[in-house]
């Protein structure tokens, strides 16, 4: 890979993608997590848990952990989305590419989150699976539009956060309410519907109003 490729990857389409990037990472996650609210609203979920009833411990422990996930997600943005999807942007157009990407994250996904999800047959395997293909389906979309690494870092790594760490009410990998709660089918359909939901807006917005970084590839 030369030096100009290297840094390709981690290049940043414009400002005011960054900006659209970071800024819009409010109203998307609002809409992201939204099935928290919602789920509590509807008595499908029994929200009493958070960072606040953690022990001390696990308290302290969440500044290691949240900036843990930010370094992961920065190899994981980098690598998804500035190495594959810029590679798979060049060489076909957006359709293609966002189907090649997804097979691309799958082939990792399956692999490293399988033997993991085998224990989880009491909210479903295959659900699990297309609620985290939507969530990366949408995140590829962010990017498309933005052309911005850093505001997909960003977004990533805060819901990340939220989903595994911030709204907790256990201790280790995975335990959180974001899976506890997922035993629950409604509840369960009320994220993938929510998640849904974000990528339809994110492609709406794509169509409307047009993608930086697909212009700038292949323009």
């Amino acid at each position: 890979m030369s030096l100009k490729t290297f840094s390709d990857v981690f290049k940043e389409r414009t400002l005011s993608g960054t900006f659209e990037g970071v800024l819009t990472t409010v109203p998307m996650l609002a809409l992201l997590i939204s099935f928290y609210p919602l789920g509590v609203s509807f008595s499908l979920v029994n929200f009493t848990y958070g960072a606040k009833g953690l022990d001390p411990s696990a308290k302290a422990a969440l500044p290691a952990l949240c900036f843990g996930m930010l370094v992961l997600m920065i190899g994981w943005e980098v690598f998804f989305r500035g190495l594959i999807l810029r590679f798979l942007l060049k060489r076909f157009d957006w359709k293609k590419a966002l189907l090649f990407h997804m097979i691309a994250i799958n082939l990792v996904i399956i692999p490293l989150l399988g033997p993991k999800a085998i224990g989880w047959r009491d909210f479903g395997i295959i659900r699990f699976f297309i609620g985290e293909n939507l969530f990366e389906c949408f995140l590829a979309l962010f990017f498309m539009r933005t052309g911005s690494i850093i505001g997909n870092t960003f977004l990533h790594t805060v819901c990340n956060c939220i989903r595994f760490f911030i709204i907790n009410d256990a201790v280790g990998p995975f335990e959180t309410l974001y899976f506890y709660s997922a035993a629950s089918d409604d509840f369960y359909w009320l994220i993938l519907a929510s998640t849904f939901l974000t990528a339809s807006i994110q492609a709406f917005i794509n169509q409307k109003w047009g993608m930086r970084e697909v212009r700038a590839i292949q323009s």
